[in-house]
């Protein structure tokens, strides 16, 4: 089924108008959509509410809030959590990482960092897991800008390539042109859930091209 709920985290966050207090609902929403596998609560509190008077109610306070992104109130319950894999919610990030570089140069928030303009201080585990992330998708980024500009120049579209290389430069200035040979686009796969909700979320049949070319490279990353 389409999905109802899109949500950026590429750029400035957004969920539709959805407004939530405070950046960490949008932390553990970035967190989860990112991981591999469904998270303990341990993990989360000790990665943003350790020094917190009461972590684990501070935790349960910023669950509700991330259900509010959602448009879920009955998810993230039970001591390990994760987001819904039924498709109902799509991530920018999972396009980015999971999808054809077609999908992923028409995203709201491409070039833009994961939860740009937010700082988690005292969290310092977290910010350094972000820090990698942020270059794990800048990378992504570049890279489908340059199959995007590859492509184009390929069948004579002079002007779309044209843009996506000023995109390109924009992103990382000191990129040269490509080179003439399409770059790698994942440095790992993406995880089950991810792979399964961007499906849903292009309108991909199960068994498509992006769950084929997961089983190509063995399933999991």
């Amino acid at each position: 089924m389409p999905a109802r709920h899109r949500i950026r985290l590429l750029g400035r966050p957004h969920a539709g108008g959805v407004q939530v207090r405070g950046n960490k609902p949008w932390a553990i929403t970035a967190y989860l959509a990112l991981a591999d596998a469904p998270v303990p609560r341990a993990r989360l509190i000790s990665l943003l509410f350790d020094s917190a008077q009461d972590p684990a109610a501070a935790l349960r306070w910023n669950l509700g809030q991330v259900r509010r992104l959602l448009g879920q109130p009955g998810a993230l319950s039970g001591p390990v959590v994760g987001l819904p894999g039924d498709g109902s919610v799509c991530f920018d990030v999972d396009v980015l990482a999971a999808a054809r570089w077609q999908d992923a140069v028409g995203l709201a928030g491409l070039a833009g960092e994961l939860l740009e303009g937010m700082q988690f201080p005292g969290c310092a585990a977290f910010e350094t897991w972000l820090m990698g992330e942020r270059r794990r998708l800048a990378a992504l980024t570049e890279a489908a800008l340059q199959e995007a500009t590859l492509n184009a120049l390929s069948v004579g579209n002079l002007d779309d390539g044209v843009g996506y290389a000023s995109r390109l430069v924009t992103l990382n200035p000191l990129a040269g042109p490509p080179a003439g040979r399409r770059p790698p686009r994942r440095p790992r796969a993406p995880g089950r859930g991810a792979a399964d909700r961007t499906d849903t979320c292009l309108g991909r049949r199960h068994g498509g091209p992006a769950r084929a070319a997961r089983s190509r490279r063995g399933g999991h990353r």
